[in-house]
């Protein structure tokens, strides 16, 4: 276990020059796992008011529907530009750690 804490300071110590962009890539990434997470629920509310509407025999609520899928656009636009910016800062990291390797 010791060993495995010291190749990963070693790690660090490699990192550390961008060590902003290291930190900014891992909330990137936090952020797209939490909207990753958030879009089957949207999809859940729509579903679910098709759902009571039907049982209760009323007409659809289309507004509704169309203000969660309104939603969930967006939360797509959001998942990509955290999944792209996490991809691009932890490559960035990970090259200039690679060159001072070299």
């Amino acid at each position: 276990m010791k060993q495995v804490w010291l190749i990963f300071k070693r790690l660090f110590q490699y990192i550390s020059p961008n060590k902003g962009k290291f930190i900014l890539s891992l909330i990137a990434a936090m952020a797209y796992v939490g909207v990753n997470t958030a879009s089957p629920y949207i999809v859940g509310l729509a579903t679910t008011r098709v759902a009571k509407n039907v049982m209760r025999h009323e007409a659809i609520d289309f507004h509704y529907i169309g203000l969660i899928i309104f939603i969930f656009c967006i939360c797509g636009i959001f998942n990509f530009i955290f999944q792209y910016g996490a991809s691009a800062l932890m490559t960035i990291v990970v090259q200039d750690a690679m060159y001072t390797l070299r």
